[in-house]
């Protein structure tokens, strides 16, 4: 039996996510090192030696070598392949959310550059500027679709976000006394602010906050200092937000009309 076109459309838009996470393991090591992402030829990392064609598949070349290079037989990191699969699944659940529209093409190129601005915190602790605006570009043209178009949130969100930001960055400075919030998380924040509706405010504080503390938590726990990398809990959050902020609207109405018929 032949699969129906979901299950091909489903397997297309997987591998399209392996290729696009092998973009991101390049982006991500070689942006904040502010090395050329576009023209420079991929490269062993350890050995130096130019990679071909057939090194270059997502997954399948690091497990058909068995997770070393095969030119100088040492160790490639795990990192490549648990990339390209997350964003492979990212990709997978983004389109079983939005189907054939707009809107997934929107939100993949959004998935690509969040997964990258957490791995680049995670393994350098910078939030590139370049991801950033590209990030505020797509926020501002899916503001611009007529399904979601809203001049308010062009201007007002990254204002919002970026106000909260420093608010939280006097308050972490207060509690801390050292700066936990950098400002590539408060720019971030602006981001956040184009993307995310009003009535998913309340459920991302919250995931952030859950978030940021398990990552606090694992930091410590690894040796790695109380200064955690934020974007984690920033990127997971507001993902997660867009994703569900259908039900997520509906939830919220119904505690607050829980709350109000309590209440009299």
């Amino acid at each position: 039996m032949f699969p129906d076109e979901q299950a091909i459309a489903l397997i297309f838009i997987f591998f399209f996510g392996l290729a696009f996470g092998s973009f991101v393991t390049l982006v991500s090591y070689r942006l904040p090192r502010g090395e050329d992402i576009i023209f420079k030829p991929s490269q062993c990392p350890k050995c130096k030696t130019r990679l071909g064609f057939f090194d270059l598949f997502p997954v399948f070349s690091w497990l058909f070598n068995s997770g070393k290079c095969g030119y100088c037989g040492k160790k490639v990191s795990a990192r490549y392949p648990l990339i390209e699969l997350v964003l492979g699944i990212i990709f997978v659940v983004t389109y079983l959310k939005f189907g054939n529209s707009l809107n997934t093409i929107i939100f993949l190129l959004l998935s690509v550059c969040l997964l990258t601005v957490v791995v680049a915190d995670l393994e350098q602790s910078v939030i590139p500027n370049q991801l950033i605006i590209a990030m505020l570009v797509i926020g501002i043209i899916y503001r611009l679709l007529p399904d979601s178009f809203s001049v308010v949130q062009i201007i007002f969100g990254p204002v919002f976000g970026i106000i909260f930001g420093l608010l939280l960055r006097k308050i972490f400075s207060l509690l801390n006394k050292n700066e936990a919030l950098g400002l590539g998380d408060i720019k971030f924040l602006a981001v956040v602010g184009i993307f995310l509706q009003k009535e998913t405010i309340i459920t991302f504080l919250f995931l952030v906050g859950v978030i940021g503390i398990l990552t606090a938590v694992f930091w410590n726990a690894s040796g790695k200092g109380r200064q955690f990398p934020f974007a984690p809990a920033l990127a997971g959050s507001l993902y997660f937000c867009v994703l569900m902020a259908e039900i997520l609207e509906k939830f919220e109405d119904y505690v607050l009309n829980e709350i109000i018929n309590f209440s009299f």
